[in-house]
């Protein structure tokens, strides 16, 4: 089986990897066998979306594999890759401080946002995974996450780049933004400004910031409030 990969492999992942392969399976076989989209352990193996599998997809992995779950989980002692980048300009987020700690493991994670075209994930469907509560959001009952995807929010908001939202905390022009609109996509850009009927947004890649998009195509509009990056 060919495959691309996006970054070298840590220890963990080439062991699950190896698993799946021993089993006679590829990584969309796999991903299929436990409930999940075709690219959902692609995305875990090659690029550590998500960091670590959720408690029930690690279990019903390793009833395929006909391993010990406790195999397929994260060592406690894995270092997480530091979070900085170059603030690019036109936008309020501080990117500059390192993510917080977290708490518990019941943050949302409502499924994809892109910046073009695409196939999009509903954000009124059920969660597609749950992550650890960035101490930021204590207490917001209705934030959630979204996983960016795409390249045309990079190099701020890359691809695989998992976005967190309040939607207590209204945004401003200049923030970044998860906008969700009437046809159920979900998309992620920067608010430039609106007037009585519409919204101007903008994107870096390619850079472009007069994308206007009328507010009765618009359900909501979620300010980004911090990210944690691939």
């Amino acid at each position: 089986m060919r495959r691309i990969m996006t970054k070298p492999l840590d220890e963990h992942r080439k062991k699950v990897l190896k698993f799946i392969e021993d089993a006679g399976m590829n990584l969309v076989q796999a991903s299929y066998a436990i409930n999940r989209n075709r690219a959902y352990l692609q995305q875990y193996i090659t690029r550590g979306v998500p960091r670590e599998l959720h408690e029930s997809d690690r279990k019903a992995l390793a009833t395929l594999l006909n391993v010990d779950e406790n195999i397929l989980r994260e060592p406690t002692n894995r270092t997480k890759r530091p979070l900085a980048f170059s603030k690019p300009l036109g936008h309020n987020l501080d990117t500059r401080r390192p993510m917080p700690d977290k708490g518990p493991r019941d943050l949302p994670i409502r499924g994809r946002a892109l910046g073009t075209n695409g196939v999009i994930i509903n954000l009124d469907q059920s969660p597609v995974d749950w992550v650890e509560r960035p101490s930021s959001l204590m207490g917001a009952v209705e934030a959630f996450g979204v996983y960016v995807a795409g390249d045309s929010m990079h190099p701020a908001l890359p691809n695989g780049a998992l976005v967190y939202v309040n939607p207590a905390k209204p945004p401003r022009n200049g923030d970044f933004v998860v906008v969700e609109k009437a046809n159920g996509e979900a998309i992620v850009k920067i608010l430039k400004s609106h007037n009585h009927d519409s919204y101007i947004l903008s994107q870096l890649n390619p850079p472009d910031d007069k994308i206007k998009l009328p507010k009765s195509e618009v359900v909501s509009i979620f300010k980004v409030v911090t990210v944690d990056y691939p």
